[in-house]
């Protein structure tokens, strides 16, 4: 269910996937009518049945989309395709935020891969406390990402 490389989505067309983390998916995409290239983050299916937190999507996109400062990246919409909610964001050249905190504090792997199997094992699990451990093991703040997974495995029904 994710987008495929040519795929036109509204008005773009899908050029390539450049990541993908616990919630989204991000592909880069041209917009034509625009002579421009966005990024497209894709909301994972495992969340799409969950109104909730698809609301909450939507709802970043609308806050995110009113801010106006250099280091957050702007938001120029919101969409759907095929059942698909999407953002569409500024297209940044460049390496990704996962490899630039690589670069500068090492490999995440090891609380990423924590994170990995405890999503596996435990599909249910509060989806506010693992964007956190997540967005934590990204940026590399591993005692954060390991406090936040222990803290889970501990009471993993507790809610965020």
């Amino acid at each position: 269910m994710s987008f495929s490389v040519g795929e036109i989505v509204g008005p773009y067309r899908i050029i390539a996937q450049l990541g993908q983390g616990g919630m989204a998916t991000v592909y880069k995409a041209y917009h034509a009518a625009l002579d421009r290239y966005v990024a497209l983050e894709v909301l994972r299916p495992a969340f799409l049945e969950d109104t909730s937190f698809l609301a909450r999507f939507q709802r970043e996109a609308r806050l995110v989309a009113r801010l106006d400062q250099p280091n957050i990246v702007p938001i120029y919409g919101y969409a759907g395709h095929e059942g698909r909610p999407y953002r569409v964001m500024k297209f940044i050249e460049g390496e990704t935020l996962k490899a630039r905190n690589s670069f500068y504090y090492g490999d995440q792997g090891h609380a990423q891969d924590m994170l990995d199997q405890l999503m596996q094992d435990n599909p249910d699990l509060p989806e506010g406390q693992l964007l956190e451990a997540e967005f934590a093991a990204e940026l590399g703040e591993n005692d954060r990402a390991h406090q936040s997974l222990a803290d889970l495995r501990k009471n993993p029904s507790a809610r965020d």
